[in-house]
C-alpha cells in the first residue's frame, strides 16, 4: 500500500484571522485567491509597509475594476507611483476618476510621506525616483484643475503637525527635488513642439512620444499609448533669442524660457504659476 504524507491544519480558525490580518502575504502566495479589493488593499499594503511597487499585472487587473473599488488617498498614491516605476502613466492616468478635492487630498498624502519612503526605500534598495516623479505630477494635475493659490496651500499644509520630522529646510529641500525633477521633464516635453527652444531629448531611460504625455492629464477612461520614443544620450539645447514662446510667457533676448532652469528655482508661489499655465495651456489645446 502506497503511503502518502498527510498534512493537518489545526487552529483554522486562528489562520484565517491572521490572514485577514495580512492581505499583503496572501498576494504573494495566492494572489487568485482575493477579490479585486482584496488585491487593491493587499498592494497598497505592501507598498507602504514595505517599500515595494504593485505589480504591471496588478496595475492592470485592477485598471479594470477601478470604478467598482473603494479607494483612500494612501491606495490612490500607491498606484500612481507603482504606475510610475513598472506601467504606463500616460494609459493609466489613476486621478481621472477622482475630483479635484480628492486630487489634492491625494498630493497632500504624497507629500507628507515622502521623507519617510524615500528613506526607507533607499535603505531597502529601492528606486526612489519614481515616487518623486508621481508626487510632482500630481502638482501639476492639482494645477490643471485647481487656482494656483488652492494648491500652494494645500501643499504648505501637507505638512502641518509633523514640524518634528518636516522642519522647513526640509520641506523646502523636498519640494525642490519634486519641482526640479517636474521642471526639467516639462521642459524638455513643451520644447518639443517650440519654434524658440531646440533640446537634444530626455534623459530618462525612455520617454513616449511628446504628444502622449498629455493624455495623463485627460479625463476619459480609454487612451492608446504610443509607441515609445529612445531618447538621446546627450543633453543640447538651443534658445534662439528672436522667437516667441508658443504658451504664452513674455521671452526676449534678455528673458528667456522659465523652464528652463538649471540651478536654483525661483520661489515656490512663481515656479506653481509657470507650471500652471503650461499645464492648462497645453491640457486645453491638445
Amino acid at each position: 500500500m502506497e503511503n502518502r504524507n498527510q498534512v493537518y491544519l489545526w487552529d483554522l480558525h486562528d489562520l484565517e484571522r491572521l490572514v485577514s490580518q495580512h492581505p499583503a502575504v496572501v498576494l504573494r502566495l495566492f494572489p487568485k485567491s482575493l477579490t479585486p479589493q482584496g488585491r487593491l488593499n493587499a498592494a497598497a499594503a505592501r507598498f507602504w509597509d514595505y517599500v515595494q511597487y504593485v505589480d504591471s499585472a496588478t496595475l492592470s487587473s485592477t485598471w479594470e475594476d477601478r470604478l467598482s473599488l473603494e479607494w483612500d488617498t494612501s491606495s490612490v498614491m500607491a498606484f500612481v507611483a507603482s504606475e510610475f516605476a513598472n506601467g504606463d502613466i500616460d494609459k493609466r492616468p489613476w486621478v481621472s476618476v477622482f475630483s479635484s478635492s480628492s486630487i489634492i487630498r491625494i498630493l497632500q498624502t504624497g507629500l507628507s510621506q515622502v521623507l519617510s519612503f524615500c528613506l526607507r526605500g533607499e535603505n531597502a534598495g529601492r528606486e526612489t525616483g519614481t515616487y518623486t516623479d508621481a508626487v510632482g505630477y500630481l502638482i501639476l494635475k492639482c494645477l490643471q484643475v485647481l487656482p494656483k493659490q488652492d494648491v500652494e496651500k494645500a501643499i504648505r499644509a501637507s505638512w502641518r503637525g509633523k514640524s518634528k520630522l518636516y522642519s522647513p529646510g526640509s520641506q523646502d529641500f523636498i519640494l525642490e527635488t519634486v519641482l526640479h525633477n517636474l521642471v526639467r521633464d516639462l521642459f524638455v516635453v513643451c520644447a518639443s513642439d517650440c519654434c524658440r527652444v531646440i533640446h537634444s531629448g530626455s534623459d530618462k531611460p525612455s520617454f513616449r512620444d511628446w504628444a502622449a504625455y498629455w493624455n495623463r492629464f485627460q479625463d476619459h477612461n480609454e487612451i492608446e499609448p504610443k509607441e515609445t520614443r529612445a531618447s538621446d544620450r546627450y543633453d543640447l539645447i538651443i534658445e534662439k533669442r528672436d522667437e516667441p514662446c508658443k504658451v504664452g510667457f513674455r521671452v526676449n533676448r534678455n528673458q528667456g524660457c522659465p523652464l528652463n532652469v538649471r540651478e536654483k528655482l525661483p520661489d515656490l508661489s512663481s515656479m506653481l504659476a509657470v507650471l500652471s499655465r503650461v499645464v492648462r495651456f497645453r491640457t486645453e489645446t491638445k
